[in-house]
């Protein structure tokens, strides 16, 4: 069983893992918006120029329509789980076996 003393320890550890992801993402928003400013261009245009494959040599588009499926591949196998699904199944996994097999 784990010790007050460590789940406290455990929570400011975390703390500071979410603190440290914030700041890197607060970074990351900055030198975006610095990006746009310099090229002077929105999110928008980039995106709506993405999507033309008039852009793009074949082989280009090709390898970039796949890094896409790629991302969405990733992104759904990275999904969070719901906790509360993964308890119930394994609370049935108990029960299941405290049953006597009767013929």
């Amino acid at each position: 069983m784990i010790s007050e003393q460590n789940l406290d320890a455990k929570i400011q550890e975390n703390k500071r893992a979410l603190q440290s992801l914030e700041a890197e993402l607060e970074t990351a928003k900055r030198q975006t918006r610095k990006l746009f400013e310099e090229l002077d261009i929105s999110p928008e245009e980039l995106g709506r120029f993405f999507e033309k494959k008039e852009h793009f040599t074949p082989g280009l588009w090709e390898e970039y329509q796949r890094l896409i499926k790629e991302s969405e591949n990733q992104t759904v196998k990275n999904k969070p789980r719901d906790p509360r699904k993964t308890s119930s199944k394994y609370k049935l996994l108990k029960m299941a076996r405290n049953w006597i097999p009767v013929r």
